[in-house]
């Protein structure tokens, strides 16, 4: 059967225009409650201390080990890429005050003078080359980076001036630049790198950056400290919070009325069992912006669901308006596309194809997901679906559990410990006890392109060993265009191909979530938080 992925959704360019509004047609009230910004209003003046709550406790501050919410926000404060992006999305110079194309293949990024990391030293070529070496270079491998598979097509980096570094591909790639703006470019002293060894990045020793924060201290299990660098080369942007304090308060409960009493004064991807009670706090505001994050389910390596058949009669089966008002209510969006809604740029060609998806009718998708059922032929075993132990998730998963059986599948949801759904990324041992698992995902940047590596070849997160030779082709031409109207059709095209295929089943999208105190503003709302620094305008409100 082919057809568009049917669901609903509410662009992100709609809700950012109108900032009200209701539910699309499919239910999903979702974010229309509030309005959808990209940044708080800008601090009056300094403070001397702020307590941050993270999702969780990071397990490095090592740039390359740093992909998610946790590693994320700390890291962004502390260590600078060569490139970053606005709270609007938008690239712009880093530790590079600028760069160039000197031809399709070779990237020129000339370094700001005078730059220092903490303890005085300069930054130097050296210290950037090698950086990027062990995120995605030639020693990643031994360095244990996370980044390599998004710089395939790097071919060297070397320096070629005092102050000038060249990176040179084997062909044109896109997303080189908005992946330099994530920790994958972010720069750390050589020296002080190779004198740790394999403590870096942890508590004991930290790591040495040039950025607005330093690293101050991290007591693990409580808490990490951050300190204002008053000798940051960006006189204009020397933080006002003296002290930074990230705590990892992980129970709903305890967030809830640490917030409320202001014992932690903001805290990023808030709960979304919060998100009603937090709206009615006094003490602080609820804002939403936008982002790439949303919950999915990923087929696994042995999975029952690499048969397109009942990956698609799943995705239909699923009351996806229902779950996003019923679970998640004004929190969730669902989901028509695995396309990421937050775009950088052709929002008006993104926006228009996610619109062309018609949208669903729940009682007659149930009918054509029995009929794919009854094609795919009676099972041999159930389906066996993993999920983390988050009450949210935990209801979607039954909820799917529940959907399936009307259509004739028999699925068993097996709940995981924090550490077993962790390992799930990295154990293909454990993934092989389940067919699929529900969890988070997003992507790096507001790049739709950014999101399909994922399903190439190459790809180490390809768990269900997604392969489409006409995908791969049109991955492959949009990776190498430069025109951002000519890349954003190409892009397209692809997405055409696995909104029909499926190689993961996309639920509901979330916007980000921030509760901030009233005492104190400055800070991004958008995505853009997890990856370049938003703490150095945090300060009075």
């Amino acid at each position: 059967m082919n057809r568009f992925v049917i669901g609903a959704f509410m662009s992100i360019a709609a809700i950012a225009i109108s900032a009200c509004g209701g539910s699309n047609g499919e239910g999903g009230a979702g974010t229309s409650q509030s309005d959808l910004v990209y940044e708080t209003p800008p601090a009056k003046g300094p403070v001397d201390q702020v307590t941050w709550n993270l999702l969780r406790e990071p397990t490095t501050v090592d740039p390359i080990k740093t992909q998610t919410e946790a590693e994320g926000p700390v890291v962004a404060n502390m260590c600078e890429s060569l490139l970053t992006v606005t709270p609007e999305f938008e690239l712009v110079p880093g530790l590079a005050e600028s760069y160039r194309m000197t031809n399709p293949t070779t990237w020129v990024y000339q370094l700001r003078p005078g730059v220092r990391f903490w303890n005085g030293k300069p930054v130097t070529t050296d210290d950037v080359v090698y950086s990027l070496e062990r995120s995605f270079g030639k020693t990643s491998t031994a360095s244990g980076s996370y980044w390599p598979t998004y710089f395939t097509r790097v071919q060297s980096i070397r320096a070629t001036g005092a102050d000038e570094i060249t990176i040179k591909l084997t062909k044109p790639d896109a997303l080189l630049n908005r992946i330099l703006a994530t920790p994958a470019g972010a720069v750390i002293e050589k020296a002080s790198s190779q004198a740790a060894g394999a403590d870096l990045g942890t508590p004991s020793v930290g790591v040495m950056c040039s950025g607005p924060f330093k690293f101050g201290s991290w007591t693990p299990g409580k808490s990490i400290s951050l300190e204002s660098n008053a000798d940051y080369w960006d006189s204009d942007r020397v933080p006002l919070t003296k002290t930074l304090d990230f705590e990892f308060v992980d129970n709903d409960s305890a967030i809830s009325s640490a917030l409320k009493t202001g014992e932690l004064e903001g805290m990023y991807e808030v709960p979304v069992s919060l998100v009603q009670q937090l709206q009615q706090a006094e003490s602080g505001k609820l804002y939403f912006g936008p982002g790439t994050r949303f919950l999915a389910m990923y087929p696994t390596e042995t999975s029952l669901l690499r048969d397109p058949k009942l990956r698609e009669a799943l995705f239909l089966a699923m009351d996806r308006g229902g779950i996003a008002d019923g679970i998640f209510p004004g929190a969730a969006e669902p989901m028509k596309s695995l396309m990421p809604p937050t775009f950088a740029y052709e929002e008006e060609a993104f926006n228009s194809y996610l619109g062309s998806i018609p949208a669903a009718s729940p009682e007659a998708d149930l009918e054509a997901a029995r009929k794919l059922v009854e094609e795919y032929g009676p099972q041999d075993r159930p389906l066996v679906l993993a999920t983390e132990a988050t009450p949210s998730t935990v209801e979607v998963a039954n909820q799917i559990q529940s959907r399936a059986k009307e259509i004739g599948l028999e699925v068993k949801v097996d709940v995981l410990t924090p550490n077993q759904n962790s390992a799930l990324w990295f154990d293909k041992g454990l993934r092989g006890k389940y067919d699929g698992f529900l969890a988070y995902t997003f992507v790096y940047n507001a790049e739709p392109l950014d999101f399909l590596v994922y399903f190439t070849p190459e790809s180490y997160y390809n768990y269900g060993l997604y392969k489409n030779t006409e995908f791969n082709e049109r991955f492959n031409d949009a990776l190498g265009t430069y025109d951002d109207e000519a890349r954003a059709k190409k892009v397209i095209e692809a997405y055409k191909i696995v909104d029909n295929e499926l190689p993961w089943i996309p639920i509901v999208y979330q916007p980000q979530r921030l509760f901030i105190n009233n005492e104190i503003t400055g800070v991004p709302t958008s995505w853009a938080y997890v990856w370049s620094a938003w703490a150095d305008r945090l300060g009075s409100n």
